[in-house]
């Protein structure tokens, strides 16, 4: 029989509520209403609104540790798609209520609040042994282990303060990437480095499919844009997905600035398209024509002449238009046609997103259109998956 006041439970149902409504306005008294207890029986248990807060925030940190080893364990994970999917976990705007307490709790203990310093005693600590050990399986050598998981940890603790204080999320998203890129490179300097055992990676494959997901629009509230967040955060294992944010930093294409060294911008764009396998689009439609900014990436894009340029890269695009927009997707599949690019064609889709499914933080979470663009994703990750890899 379960017990209706029992400290667990009281736990959980207060980190639930926390989730949900934030501790701006948190009271005990009302907090006790909401879940079915008394203010006595909280004081009880946690001793004070604070005590109840510090509880919260270590039952949290361990559901988090808990969540990084399940995904240690998965076979199918890269070193770099575990970087990815932690992280990608870790942003869960759901999460920000949760962790945004965490810092707020941080930032007491450092100036000895009551009820707080003891916090300080594992917030480190509890992490670098898990870490370290993950970091040693992927061939890092023991004697640096732990300070690599003491790098790991502040780089993800920062770039987190740095999402929840910004709202950037492609920003902290790239941060991320360059992170893994990163390590990567330094890894690949150890002598002998073993591959770890939890992995399945193929000789020759080094990642998982590679996927670019590009939006044709500029717009803050763009449903373009939100179908390729939503495509980065519901990849299916085995596929990485990049949201690439650097329309609007291209210059003007123009051919006499092709050169070397080329603008950081466009360097950047043909960086990526070149890690890519596959490259997906989603692109609205502006004065029956694609808009001129996308129009000018896809010019930048099509003047390289690199071996592993778009041209021959697996490509697709969904149309998320609750028009038909067809002139504008007719007119990408001739650019494309121009840049010998291959389109995919069961991976062209059109799933009307209208705004009203798009969340405050510019995901999508309706169940059809998550389908739709999952459905996408798997058919150009098919396609893509020949794609031959670079160092």
């Amino acid at each position: 029989m379960r017990e209706p006041d029992s400290q667990e439970r009281l736990l959980g149902d207060a980190i639930g509520y926390v989730r949900e409504h934030g501790v701006a306005e948190l009271s005990l008294r009302r907090l006790a209403a909401a879940i079915g207890t008394s203010h006595r029986m909280l004081i009880y248990h946690f001793g004070s609104k604070q005590g109840l807060l510090v509880a919260i925030v270590r039952a949290v940190e361990e559901q988090q540790r808990r969540t990084v080893a399940a995904l240690d364990a998965d076979p199918s994970l890269s070193p770099s798609d575990l970087a990815r999917r932690m992280w990608q976990q870790l942003a869960d705007p759901s999460l920000w209520p949760n962790e945004r307490l965490f810092f707020e709790t941080y930032g007491q203990a450092l100036q000895a609040r009551a009820h707080t310093v003891d916090f300080l005693d594992d917030v480190v600590e509890s992490w670098l042994g898990p870490i370290a050990e993950m970091r040693r399986a992927q061939g890092v050598p023991g004697d640096v282990a732990t300070a690599q998981a003491r790098l790991d940890l502040a780089v993800a603790r920062g770039l987190l303060l740095d999402l929840l204080a910004t709202g950037d999320r492609p920003g902290t998203d790239a941060a991320v990437e360059q992170s893994i890129t990163l390590f990567e490179s330094w890894r690949a300097t150890l002598p002998d480095t073993p591959v770890p055992a939890t992995s399945t990676m193929v000789e020759e494959r080094h990642d998982a499919v590679r996927l670019l997901v590009v939006s044709g629009s500029l717009r803050a509230g763009s449903t373009n844009t939100a179908v390729v967040r939503t495509a980065q955060l519901i990849a299916p294992a085995g596929v990485d997905a990049t949201v690439y944010q650097g329309v609007g930093r291209l210059p003007p294409f123009n051919p006499d600035d092709d050169v070397i060294p080329l603008h950081t911008a466009v360097a950047d764009l043909r960086a990526q398209i070149h890690r890519a396998d596959g490259v997906l689009f989603s692109v609205p439609e502006y004065a029956g024509a694609l808009p001129g900014a996308f129009k000018n990436a896809l010019d930048w894009m099509i003047g390289d002449d690199h071996a592993r340029s778009i041209a021959g890269k697996p490509v697709a695009w969904i149309n998320a238009s609750v028009r038909d927009a067809t002139d504008a997707h007719e007119s990408l599949r001739k650019v494309l046609g121009y840049a010998s690019a291959e389109v995919v064609e069961g991976a062209c889709v059109h799933i009307p997103v209208a705004s009203a499914l798009v969340d405050t933080e510019g995901v999508i979470h309706d169940d059809a259109v998550r389908d739709g663009i999952a459905t996408s994703l798997a058919a150009l990750a098919a396609a893509s998956a020949t794609t031959p890899t670079t160092g």
